[in-house]
């Protein structure tokens, strides 16, 4: 039972159904990016473990869709278990070996950064700060310039009086 999972694991024809599935994520991501915007679209389709495309108007969800962190996954654990049980390691293969280690080490990679990160908040909130600094900015360059008009109406009306007083 055992050796039947991880030869389903390891099998190509998982790492082709994988890749396949990931070409039709980046479609669908791409179609979401038009209604959603390019930040709503990687979180949906690319940041996600599940998600699902609706078409522009739909009011429910029509196609449901392996996220990238699931296609991620799986395709690291396609490609460890691989390793162990279908791959001779000789010298000879050393380079294949190195190449299959750098991308397992980027995949985990980007996702441990994608989990963890935290320098997408500390955006936000400078861009909080930002908008707070300018609407402080705005708002006293308005109350300068309604104390600068309203002193000019004091001025004029103080002026018409003492010339209908002389």
């Amino acid at each position: 039972m055992l050796s039947k999972v991880f030869q389903f694991l390891s099998s190509l024809r998982l790492t082709v159904v994988l890749l396949g599935l990931g070409v039709v994520v980046v479609f669908f991501g791409t179609l979401g990016q038009t209604s959603d915007g390019l930040y709503v679209a990687q979180e949906r389709y690319f940041r996600s473990w599940f998600a699902y495309w609706t078409p522009h108007g739909s009011a429910f969800p029509v196609v449901p869709l392996p996220g990238g962190y699931l296609l991620g996954t799986m395709l690291v654990i396609n490609l460890i278990v691989a390793h162990f049980t279908r791959f001779k390691w000789t010298w000879s293969k050393s380079g294949i070996f190195m190449t299959h280690i750098g991308i397992i080490l980027l995949l985990l990679g980007q996702l441990a950064t994608d989990m963890l990160d935290t320098t997408g908040l500390m955006v936000l909130a400078l861009a909080a700060y930002a908008t707070y600094v300018v609407n402080a900015a705005q708002f006293l360059l308005k109350l300068r310039a309604a104390r600068l008009q309203g002193a000019r109406h004091d001025n004029s009306g103080t002026a018409a009086a003492i010339g209908a007083a002389r």
